[in-house]
Parts: structure tokens; sequence; C-alpha cells
């Protein structure tokens, strides 16, 4: 199926909300040396768009330092 560039330019401008969960991400993770460098170009580079970080503590990454970021904390859920 072709999609018109008109389509294309229109999705461009439509503005989204993202939802990351980043309650995986530890701070001894080798993959937060991967995916804070990435997170942080992604949110700067769109302001466009909101980004909602769900953590189960403050975040240690800088994401949250600009305007289209917010954090929500969640109880740590209990192992059973």
């Amino acid at each position: 199926m072709l999609v018109s560039l008109q389509c294309l330019q229109l999705l461009n401008f439509v503005p989204m909300i993202i939802a990351i969960n980043t309650r995986t991400i530890t701070e001894n993770s080798a993959m937060l040396n991967f995916i804070e460098p990435c997170l942080q170009l992604i949110v700067a580079q769109h302001p466009e768009h909101n980004f909602i970080f769900i953590a189960e503590k403050p975040l240690l990454m800088q994401i949250g330092k600009h305007q289209n970021v917010q954090t929500i904390i969640i109880k740590q859920q209990a192992a059973n």
C-alpha cells in the first residue's frame, strides 16, 4: 500500500504521548549506559511530543529536566 507524501507530512505534526516503562533499568544495569543517552536524544529532539516515564523510584537518569517529560512513581510490587 502506498502512502501519499501529504499523509506522511501530516503525521509529523501530530503530537504524541509516549509512555516508557523504566522499572527494569537498575542502577547497576549495563542497559542504563545504553538506554539513557538514547532516551535523552529522543526527548531533546522531539519537544513536540510528551514523554511519560514509569518508575518504581525516582529516576537515576537525567531525562526529567525537559519540559516535555513527566515521571510517574508507582509502588514496587511485592514478590510472592
